[in-house]
């Protein structure tokens, strides 16, 4: 959430300026403790949308002891649920001159203004953005007209000043029994066209309207412009000054006195939409026909049944970022690193008909594809150690071309700690394919003589050595792996001198007497190999079954039979529900390799004849598909 600030605070300073809904005024505090209050008011007239100013008075002493008081008695219906409150637009509807049994007549006028507010952008694209709340306000008169009535909101229409009036401090007390308030929209139970705003920058704006009258909707959203992103009126009034005379209004986000080419030149207000085939310099703005020009010929600033056109349109998703932020929500943060394989997440805002941009880095880098509202940093190769990660969430919007403002209130990053535990040996397998061949190479040769490398891994993972340099250093470690098989072991036991499963994750039991024997020279790799008598000795690796469920396996060994006699098996997969899922053996007084794989298959290659052989079994769980490999070379499948 941001800049959500409380109105009893900013009423405290001395001299500020508001701009409002159909009203864009300035206040100051008198002598007699009251605020001066400059309203723009508007009103029809020939057809076309006029206005001019007026000055009415608050009493601040009211305002700061009185107007926050819940007023808990209102009943409140939710009407847009789009999230918490705290990182909404919340909009609160009031209505006034509406007796108890008119209150159906009040919530149909307050449906019909609110989606005629999400059916034009860009609110259309925010409307996730926001909340709507209805408080349903009863008055003891019916109606609202030219003189006031017993009403609980004191709504009246200023047949001088042509104002829809409404008691300010009430309203925003009414208010205050919404959940939150960003800003007020109040339905006078009139046709009467006719509107009002109070307030601005930094305080609760406060919109009157006609609830039933047929321009309703299109003047609730041309105050909105005023009140919510403080936007001045582009049209010029019989009842405003002629010329405008004074300096550039350098708040005046649509109004300047610079023409196209000094706006250019200058590089202020809208200079960045000047090749917009609707967007230049038109003459007439904020009651002025000369000396004043607005961004667009005709906008909702000027006119009604208008879009706000894109420069109104941009200031408006600024005013929306104000009060939220692009991160919905996000793992939570700690006082201490988080473990490495922790899944981060990060809930962005959801705009319509596009998404906000997501991007993971750590230590600062950005992390090469990690675009996804999840992230695990152990995906990514990194030696031991503490990290920072961050994710960086942006709107990239094109109804905005103002990059600081994009980068000030659209742009939000998230960051924590986390803990690398890893194997510290480095890998020659750059490319991840698990072997290390030309295609590592290739890539190791991008970044040879490179030096300081920062980005995750370092320098693309050719830094083998991990100095943040790719030189003659890492060559050597590049050569010494060259052709190496990379492979993530379920189990691995080497039976060299024990019968430990090395990769840490399974118990080895031998059985019957199965043992190590060490005789120097007679073994391919290692020093020692599995013994077993031919008869029923063997040994179980505990859990090996339940780890090769549902994914890709290999076992491979490598094997010499002393006798082929008697049925043997090599390899044998069971559970205690299914049996046999899987045997490798020979066929007594058989020499060649023999496969049960549902049912027996015999094979033509000889595995039980007294000589070294490398067996190598394959599952493709994704299919169900089995390989069998002898000395390298296919032979069932």
């Amino acid at each position: 959430m941001r800049n959500k600030q409380i109105f009893r605070v900013s009423f405290i300073v001395s001299i500020a300026l508001l701009l409002c809904g159909q009203n864009v005024f300035a206040y100051i505090i008198n002598e007699s403790n009251n605020i001066q209050m400059e309203v723009h008011y508007d009103y029809i007239e020939d057809g076309e949308l006029k206005g001019g100013i007026e000055i009415v008075a608050l009493d601040t002493v009211q305002m700061t002891k009185e107007v926050y008081q819940v007023a808990a008695s209102w009943a409140v219906t939710t009407i847009r649920d789009n999230g918490s409150p705290n990182n909404r637009v919340n909009i609160v509807t009031l209505g006034d001159g509406y007796t108890a049994d008119e209150l159906d007549a009040y919530a149909s006028q307050v449906n019909t203004n609110i989606n005629g507010y999400f059916n034009q952008e860009p609110l259309k694209t925010y409307a996730n953005y926001f909340n709507v709340y209805r408080v349903d306000v009863i008055s003891n008169e019916s109606g609202i007209g030219e003189e006031e009535k017993d009403t609980a909101l004191g709504m009246w229409y200023n047949t001088v000043t042509r104002i829809l009036e409404i008691d300010y401090n009430e309203a925003i007390n009414v208010a205050s029994a919404a959940p939150e308030t960003d800003t007020v929209l109040a339905l006078a139970n009139s046709s009467v066209y006719g509107g009002a705003g109070y307030g601005g920058e930094g305080h609760i704006g406060v919109a009157t309207i006609p609830g039933s009258n047929s321009s309703s909707v299109d003047l609730a959203l041309h105050e909105f412009g005023h009140s919510f992103a403080l936007l001045k009126d582009e049209y010029f009034s019989s009842s405003g000054t002629d010329v405008y005379t004074d300096p550039e209004p350098t708040t005046w986000v649509n109004a300047s006195t610079y023409i196209t080419s000094e706006m250019e030149s200058l590089q202020t207000k809208w200079y960045r939409w000047l090749d917009h085939p609707e967007v230049d310099t038109f003459e007439g703005a904020k009651t002025f026909e000369y000396g004043l020009y607005r961004p667009t010929d005709d906008s909702k600033m000027r006119s009604l049944d208008r879009p706000f056109g894109p420069v109104n349109s941009e200031q408006i998703i600024f005013n929306i970022y104000e009060h939220v932020s692009p991160i919905d929500d996000a793992t939570a943060g700690s006082t201490s690193p988080l473990p490495g394989d922790t899944e981060f997440y990060v809930i962005p805002l959801e705009p319509v008909g596009h998404s906000l941009d997501v991007q993971w880095a750590i230590n600062g880098v950005n992390v090469s594809d990690a675009t996804d509202v999840t992230f695990r940093p152990d995906s990514v190769s990194l030696t031991s150690g503490i990290y920072e990660l961050s994710v960086t969430v942006t709107d990239n919007t094109t109804m905005v071309r103002n990059e600081n403002k994009r980068s000030s209130l659209m742009t939000v990053t998230r960051s924590w700690t986390f803990e690398a535990v890893v194997n510290e040996e480095v890998t020659a397998d750059i490319n991840g394919d698990k072997w290390v061949d030309l295609a590592d190479f290739a890539l190791f040769a991008l970044y040879w003589l490179d030096t300081d490398c920062t980005d995750v891994p370092a320098c693309g993972g050719a830094d083998l050595t991990g100095d943040g340099n790719v030189l003659f250093d890492d060559f050597l470690s590049m050569a010494d792996a060259w052709l190496d098989y990379y492979e993530v072991f379920i189990a691995k036991v080497e039976f060299d001198d024990s019968m430990v499963d090395t990769a840490g994750l399974h118990p080895v039991v031998p059985q019957n007497g199965a043992s190590i024997t060490n005789v120097s020279g007679e073994f391919i790799i290692g020093t020692g190999a599995l013994e077993l008598d031919g008869v029923n000795d063997y040994v179980r690796i505990d859990g090996l079954c339940s780890d090769m469920v549902e994914q890709d396996y290999t076992f491979t060994a490598w094997v010499k039979s002393r006798s082929h006699d008697s049925a043997q098996y090599l390899m044998s997969i069971n559970t205690s529900t299914s049996g046999n899922r899987l045997r490798i053996g020979n066929k007594s007084g058989n020499t060649n390799l023999r496969i049960y794989d549902s049912s027996w298959r015999d094979t033509s290659t000889p595995v039980f004849d007294e000589q070294w052989h490398f067996v190598a079994f394959s599952m493709l769980d994704s299919n169900g598909q089995a390989k069998v490999y002898v000395d390298g070379a296919l032979i069932y499948s």
